[in-house]
């Protein structure tokens, strides 16, 4: 009857994606995403630990050719502190600051 360790009774994304359909931007593109995640409780069962809940928001901003396509991508934008899970009381992992990657594809 009890909970499953770092599982939340709540959570949810929300996505939204906009490619421009033509003009001198055709190709490019925005994607934008809120990810929230309710109260969940961790840690050991004879110690549980209450890990509050925390939204974050990630973003891409991207453009796609026939041969290619390149992004940059932006997880954590607000880069709000969290904590992703826990193992026992001392033991707990943050989540992700800000991070930005890019990349570079070519199909073949």
């Amino acid at each position: 009857g009890g909970r499953v360790r770092d599982c939340p009774v709540r959570r949810g994304e929300v996505w939204a994606r906009y490619d421009s359909p033509d003009g001198p931007l055709r190709g490019m593109g925005l994607r934008l995403g809120a990810i929230y995640q309710g109260m969940r409780v961790g840690g050991e069962p004879a110690t549980p630990i209450v890990m509050p809940c925390y939204y974050r928001v990630d973003a891409s901003l991207y453009y796609t050719a026939s041969s290619y396509s390149i992004a940059m991508n932006v997880g954590n934008v607000f880069d709000r502190e969290y904590v992703d899970s826990t193992q026992t009381r001392v033991i707990i992992n943050p989540g992700a600051p800000r991070r930005i990657t890019f990349s570079i594809r070519k199909p073949f």
